[in-house]
């Protein structure tokens, strides 16, 4: 199942994750559900909380990615774990922040899927988000509303947004990491239109980043951190 109409539940995370990263003792959630969707489901995501998480006709695969902050091609794994949907509900004993609950969620994972991983570094491209040479086309926020995104084929609306809130969709779309190299710090309202696919007409979204918002993408080879599937079990341990 395609997860591109739950892009916008990722950013609902935000980036904490170093790969390497160790505790001693792991943090898990006191009571946890995982259990298969129901056949013909459709819609869902992952819903975070102060206390906890849940999530419907989710894959393993798209569990992965939040919990690790990773794209999809940042994981090597059996082709099960983009196929096979769940339902989690998953709460902690207290509120928790963000953080906390990516590394709980790591957690359940190892725990339930007996998920076991390792990482390798692999040359990949990688893109840095840059000011144009004629400068930002940006409006700083009126400040009068809440931050958010407004996502459609081929067009992002941003409220309020940081440049690390733009590099994140940017990430999304080209399936590779992006840097945010602009030095822009404030809050802006912007949108970008492009040619996401052929229902859509428009320019590709480098023309559109560079014509539309006066940034520029640059492209470059380097290594990225990939996640290798060990071990996971289709059928997660009874709750």
């Amino acid at each position: 199942m395609k997860h591109s109409i739950l892009s916008a539940v990722i950013l609902a995370f935000t980036p904490a994750i170093v790969f390497g990263q160790a505790l001693s003792t792991p943090p898990g959630f006191e009571v946890a559900s995982i259990r298969p969707s129901t056949p013909g489901s459709s819609g869902g995501g992952v819903t975070p909380g102060q206390d906890g998480l849940t999530a419907r006709n989710v894959t393993l695969l798209f569990c992965i990615r939040i919990a690790y902050e990773v794209q999809e091609d940042q994981v090597s794994g059996p082709g099960w774990m983009n196929s096979e949907q769940y339902d989690i509900s998953a709460k902690a004993g207290a509120p928790v922040g963000q953080d906390q609950l990516r590394l709980m969620f790591q957690t359940l994972l190892a725990d339930r899927f007996k998920l076991a991983l390792h990482r390798e570094a692999r040359l990949r491209s990688v893109y840095t988000l840059v000011v144009g040479k004629d400068g930002a086309k940006l409006h700083e926020a009126s400040g009068d509303g809440g931050g958010g995104t407004t996502a459609e084929v081929g067009h992002l609306a941003f409220n309020g947004a940081s440049m690390p809130a733009l590099v994140r969709r940017l990430s999304q779309q080209l399936h590779a990491p992006v840097s945010d190299m602009t030095g822009l710090k404030g809050l802006y309202d912007f949108t970008l239109d492009w040619q996401q696919d052929e229902s859509v007409p428009g320019a590709s979204i480098f023309t559109a980043v560079q014509e539309q918002l006066g940034l520029r993408l640059e492209a470059k080879k380097a290594p990225v951190e990939i996640l290798i599937i060990d071990h996971a079990d289709k059928v997660p341990t009874a709750n």
